[in-house]
């Protein structure tokens, strides 16, 4: 159980090869490196992975740029990166910026 809700917790699951990253909390400068340290091993291990933002609340500048690090990176080794259940301001983040086009979203 989160102690506070603006903590970053991550969940994950695995189904048919796919890595899926639950996310719940607010994403920002001063939790994304647990994320990053999360994903670094075992990112290669996975040829598609999903990061769900349903209950992600805040995401800063720093956390959308390592989102896109992450899909170049996983993008140059012919593997995909899927942005999970977007809405309402978490949407409206990703539609003005421009990055509906940079990244596969889709809302389960």
């Amino acid at each position: 159980m989160k102690k506070n809700p603006f903590e970053m917790e991550i969940q994950h699951k695995i189904e048919r090869g796919i890595l899926t990253l639950e996310l719940s909390g607010d994403l920002d400068v001063s939790n994304f490196y647990s994320i990053e340290k999360y994903i670094k091993d075992i990112k290669k291990k996975f040829k598609d992975v999903c990061v769900d933002l349903e209950k992600v609340y805040y995401i800063d500048s720093v956390s959308i740029e390592y989102l896109m690090h992450l899909n170049n990176a996983l993008k140059s080794r012919g593997a995909t990166l899927t942005l999970l259940n977007l809405f309402g301001n978490m949407r409206r983040i990703f539609e003005v910026s421009g990055l509906e086009d940079f990244f596969k979203i889709s809302n389960t």
